[in-house]
């Protein structure tokens, strides 16, 4: 088993040799994505948007959320790998600070997704962030609230 982390500092290595967690991680804070990183059918979990499957997850991100996202800043990351019955599978979680775009002043939060791939292709990502605490963010800067109007 192999075991790595990351905190603060992230430096990329040459995205040809990144694991395809690092891929997700680089491509998520540059605002960009990938959605052929993902398993078509498999799932994210959001506080706020429920379950969707990953190519749901990768597509909506543009569409949906990057707009309104400043930046987002890794924080920390910690991966594990190991071989199961011949398959590669890889764990990570990911602690990032998001910081929204608001007119007056400035609106962040932490956020932390769990991660899990197995041959280079990622199954599963759960994010977790306080919704509760976005409402109070919503509170202070109105125009955060129509992130999650559909």
């Amino acid at each position: 088993m192999l075991y790595f982390k990351y905190k603060y500092k992230y430096k990329y290595k040459n995205l040809f040799k990144m694991n395809v967690i690092e891929k997700y991680i680089q491509l998520f804070t540059q605002l960009k994505m990938d959605e052929s990183l993902f398993l078509p059918d498999g799932q994210e979990l959001c506080p706020a948007d429920g379950s969707r499957t990953l190519v749901e997850y990768a597509r909506g991100l543009p569409k949906e959320s990057y707009q309104y996202i400043q930046r987002i800043k890794l924080k920390e990351l910690i991966c594990k790998n190991a071989n199961v019955d011949g398959q590669i599978e890889l764990h990570g979680i990911a602690r990032f600070k998001l910081y929204w775009k608001v007119n007056k002043g400035q609106a962040k939060m932490t956020m932390v997704q769990v991660l899990h791939s197995k041959n280079g292709i990622i199954y599963y990502l759960n994010s977790f962030w306080d919704f509760e605490y976005f409402t109070k963010l919503c509170e202070i800067h109105p125009e955060l609230k129509k992130i999650f109007q559909k």
